[in-house]
């Protein structure tokens, strides 16, 4: 049932969970995490170089607990074309825009340059792999 805000309590996490197979066609460990928000903005506002997305502060907190790589998709209705934020990456950057006690949403800047295609998906499969060996074997304990 939706909140006060109209949101359902379970209206955040990820959408999709993308698995990779290796050149040999055997699956790879880790996951891709996406979650995927719709906007009809005719264009990004300001200087034109990012669309931005109010994100749930739900989803803020477990996507920066988050070990696997998670991407903000943006799909823009208009045009039908998405762009993606890195997530983790975002987190680390100058300026990277932190909620403010209490608050329910974050404004996060998703760039415009950042289309979706599938060089995304190769990029996102080498930082997945990455982030994977940064884990190592031994981090289960």
């Amino acid at each position: 049932m939706p909140d006060s805000s109209g949101k359902s309590p379970r209206d955040y996490g990820y959408d999709l969970s993308v698995i990779t197979c290796d050149p040999d066609g055997y699956v790879e460990p880790g996951a891709i995490l996406i979650q995927i928000k719709a906007t009809d903005a005719a264009e990004p506002p300001g200087d034109g170089r990012f669309f931005y997305y109010d994100l749930d502060v739900r989803d803020y907190n477990l996507w920066a607990g988050e070990p696997n790589p998670v991407y903000l998709i943006l799909y823009h209705a208009r045009t039908r074309r998405a762009y993606w934020l890195y997530f983790q990456r975002y987190l680390r950057e100058d300026g990277a825009v932190r909620p403010r006690p209490g608050a329910g949403t974050v404004r996060v800047g998703v760039p415009a340059g950042n289309r979706v295609s599938t060089a995304f998906f190769r990029r996102a499969r080498k930082l997945k792999q990455q982030a994977v060996r940064r884990m190592g074997a031994d981090h289960h304990g």
